[in-house]
């Protein structure tokens, strides 16, 4: 995860979200697991629009992406 180049992996979800909603659905949500769910967590907090996102463990780094932020309905899944 440290080796992820947050800025462009965003930027990328992003491009592929408004791709969706121009060429397929109004309405795009976002789902990841444990990487992936960090990221979800940080394109729901960063790139507004989603219709719902689900997380299945991850969590990016709470000092740059505030969940606070997040306006999309979201679940998450923790295991202890």
């Amino acid at each position: 995860m440290s080796n992820l180049n947050w800025p462009q992996a965003l930027e990328d979800l992003a491009n592929i979200k408004n791709h969706l909603e121009k060429s397929q659905s109004k309405s795009v949500s976002v789902v990841g697991f444990c990487m992936g769910g960090a990221l979800t967590f940080a394109a729901l907090a960063s790139i507004p629009g989603w219709k719902a996102g689900g997380v299945f463990y991850g969590i990016p780094d709470l000092n740059i992406f505030r969940l606070d932020r997040i306006k999309s309905p979201a679940i998450a899944h923790f295991g202890s």
